[in-house]
C-alpha cells in the first residue's frame, strides 16, 4: 500500500511539472516597439483636444479688415467663437468703393471703422471632438465703415463724416484641419443676409436772397438695403 502511494505522489508531481509554462527570455532580441503616447500620435490621429484657439484671417486683408478670432468649447461638440477688428474703407473691393458715384463735388477719404461677430459652432463628425475636422456654424456680425467728404478747394465747408453699417445673419460651412498639434488651417465658405445703412453727402451750392450770397451746404444722401452676402477665406489658428 506504502509503495502505490509513493507511485500516485511520483505521478501527480510529474503531472504538475508537465503543466508549467515555460518562459525563454532572449537577452539579444529587439525590444518591443512601445505604444505612442497621447500627444505623440496627434498626427497620425490629425485631431487634438485643446479649449482655445487664437486666430488671424490673412485674406480679410484684402478688403481692409484686421480680423482676430478666439473660439473656445463649450461641449464635446460644440464650441463659440468672437471675432473682433478694424476695418478701413475705400479700398477696391470693398463697400464704398462699390457705391462711389463720383457725386459729392469734393473728395472721400478712408477712415478708420470696425466690426464684431459671434458664431457657434456645431462638429458632427463621430469620433472627432470639438475644434476638429468639418464644422457648421451660424454666425451674426456687425460691420461699420467710416469715410470722411471733403469739399472742393476754397469752399468754406468743414469735412463731412459718411459711413456704411451692416447687419449680416450667415451660416458658414468649413474644415479644421490641424498640420501640427498646435498650428491649424481654417477653412470656411459662407452664405446670408446682410441689412446694409449708408449715408453719403453731397456739397451744393444754392443762392440765398435774403443775404444775397451764394452759400455752399451738405446734402446728406441716405440709402438702406438688403442683399445676399457670401463669404470664403482661410485662418491660421494656434490652439492649446
Amino acid at each position: 500500500m506504502k509503495k502505490v502511494f509513493l507511485i500516485g505522489c511520483f505521478l501527480t508531481s510529474l503531472s504538475v511539472f508537465a503543466q508549467r509554462e515555460v518562459i525563454v527570455i532572449d537577452r539579444n532580441a529587439a525590444p518591443e516597439k512601445r505604444n505612442k503616447s497621447h500627444e505623440e500620435d496627434y498626427l497620425s490621429r490629425d485631431w487634438v483636444e485643446h479649449d482655445n484657439v487664437f486666430k488671424f484671417d490673412a485674406m480679410r486683408l484684402m478688403i481692409g479688415d484686421i480680423a482676430l478670432s478666439y473660439e473656445r468649447v463649450i461641449g464635446q461638440k460644440t464650441s463659440f467663437e468672437i471675432e473682433a477688428g478694424p476695418t478701413v474703407s475705400n479700398l477696391r473691393i470693398n463697400r464704398f468703393s462699390l457705391h462711389n458715384d463720383g457725386s459729392i463735388n469734393g473728395s472721400r477719404n478712408t477712415s478708420m471703422g470696425g466690426f464684431g461677430s459671434i458664431a457657434l459652432r456645431f462638429y458632427p463628425l463621430d469620433g472627432r471632438p470639438a475644434l476638429n475636422q468639418f464644422y457648421i456654424s451660424p454666425k451674426y456680425k456687425y460691420k461699420q465703415y467710416n469715410e470722411m467728404f471733403s469739399p472742393k478747394a476754397g469752399s468754406a465747408l468743414e469735412n463731412r463724416k459718411g459711413f456704411s453699417k451692416q447687419n449680416i445673419f450667415s451660416f458658414n460651412f468649413g474644415i479644421q484641419q490641424w498640420v501640427a498639434k498646435q498650428f491649424a488651417l481654417d477653412y470656411y465658405v459662407g452664405i446670408g443676409i446682410g441689412h446694409y445703412t449708408d449715408r453719403t453727402s453731397i456739397a451744393n451750392s444754392y443762392y440765398d436772397g435774403v443775404s444775397n450770397e451764394w452759400k455752399e451746404q451738405w446734402q446728406d444722401k441716405k440709402s438702406s438695403s438688403a442683399n445676399v452676402v457670401l463669404s470664403i477665406g482661410i485662418k491660421c489658428g494656434i490652439g492649446n
